[in-house]
């Protein structure tokens, strides 16, 4: 059981640190959009945009991953403790 909780703290605080650091990083980004739309540079906001979602997608691929660490932390918990998953 102590590899089991170590385990999933180890993948719950890399989740969390990612998120942080995405969110972090999507807030400065909305910014700069801002500030663009603020200033009428509509299209160099929405190039701005676009830019964006292309660089977030790996961001999404690794915090996917990590969500499929830790549902597979959870169905292994589900089994070796002998509890009844919700």
């Amino acid at each position: 059981m102590f590899q089991f909780f170590h385990s999933f703290h180890g993948v719950d605080l890399e989740m969390v640190e990612k998120i942080e650091h995405t969110a972090e990083w999507l807030s400065k980004q909305a910014k700069t959009i801002a500030d663009l739309v603020d200033n009428d540079q509509f299209a160099e906001a929405n190039h701005k945009i676009k830019k964006l979602r292309h660089e977030l997608g790996p961001v999404r691929k690794v915090i996917a991953e990590i969500m499929k660490r830790l549902f597979d932390l959870e169905a292994q918990f589900i089994e070796d403790s002998g509890a009844v998953g919700a």
